[in-house]
């Protein structure tokens, strides 16, 4: 079980919840006028020892930092926490086990066992368990009696480790950020557990697809934003070869970052080799111009002697575009 050793040596266990401070209820009583009554708490939280500075006077330092009041600070293995004059470090972060009090009797049992009496026991199995001889129930907090006594149990919370967030393309939201002469566009993606800012070898590909996706959004969704291949590559000034190599960087540098189904952030027809963004339209913004953030799909796009014009309110002027 874990431990927390004093500078002279005396070692404290640590239970699932562990007080410090200078009241006859602490679990760590420590005589020290600069300690608060109720100073400190240390507790296992999702497989690892925490610590909470419980609003105390003096305050309580990790490794020599202030732990704000209130917020739960990680403790790794060998940390120093400093609560008034003394120094506690963490030479022990196993798990703790469990313990039932009674009076000054206290049991210890292991970290998934308490055993109380002789068919009485606690056992964890995705959560505590009364087993009373035949009889299991699910135990759901306070004390228990066994043998004539009343038991206050101390048993540790385990949970799943937290899975890390694997976002698909589906939930990216794309921001792209465009100086008025159009030259030198970055892209910045983000959405669950990602932020990226992505190279610029390819941003000008996907800024046009973006653009295809958001003129056509009054369309079904499967009919959004498709384009031809040579019709993204005049108007980022490239050849074919060069907006597929585009294509195949954006998705492995996708892939790269732990995107699911980083392969559909351009969408391909296998019939015609039509190309779009794979993301929706109102999931892509864009900072243009002077830094004001608009919506790309706030664009309206309209027909002018055969030809497709975008028109922005913002500037006084006219775009076109040879959309075909």
């Amino acid at each position: 079980m874990g431990s927390l050793q004093a500078k002279d040596g005396t070692r404290y266990a640590l239970w699932s919840v562990t007080m410090i401070g200078r009241s006859r209820g602490s679990t760590i009583l420590i005589d020290d006028d600069a300690i608060s009554r109720n100073h400190a708490r240390v507790f296992w939280l999702r497989g690892q020892w925490m610590v909470r500075d419980l609003g105390s006077r003096n305050g309580t330092t990790l490794d020599g930092q202030e732990v704000p009041s209130g917020l739960d600070q990680a403790l790794r293995p060998g940390a120093v926490l400093g609560v008034g004059g003394v120094r506690l470090e963490l030479v022990d972060n196993s798990a703790p086990v469990a313990r039932a009090v009674c009076g000054g009797r206290v049991i210890v049992g292991t970290e998934r066992l308490l055993p109380l009496g002789e068919t009485l026991s606690l056992v964890f199995e995705g959560k505590w368990v009364v087993r009373d001889g035949d009889d299991e129930r699910e135990w759901t907090g306070g004390a228990i009696e066994c043998e004539g006594a009343v038991w206050t149990l101390d048993l540790p919370e385990y949970a799943p480790p937290t899975c890390p967030v694997t976002p698909r393309v589906s939930t990216l939201r794309l921001r792209f950020l465009v100086p008025t002469c159009e030259e030198g566009i970055e892209l910045r993606l983000g959405g669950p557990g990602i932020s990226l800012q992505l190279g610029r070898s390819y941003v000008e590909v996907l800024y046009r697809l973006a653009e295809a996706r958001v003129a056509d959004r009054e369309e079904p969704s499967e009919l959004q934003g498709w384009r031809d291949v040579d019709e993204i590559a005049r108007a980022v000034g490239a050849t074919r070869d060069r907006v597929n190599l585009a294509i195949h960087r954006v998705r492995a540098d996708l892939d790269a970052a732990g995107v699911r189904g980083a392969k559909d952030i351009v969408e391909r027809l296998q019939r015609s080799g039509q190309l779009r963004l794979g993301v929706d339209p109102d999931r892509i913004t864009w900072i243009r111009g002077g830094g004001v953030t608009r919506q790309v799909h706030t664009l309206s796009f309209t027909t002018f002697q055969g030809t497709r014009v975008a028109n922005d309110d913002r500037f006084a002027r006219e775009r076109p575009r040879s959309w075909g």
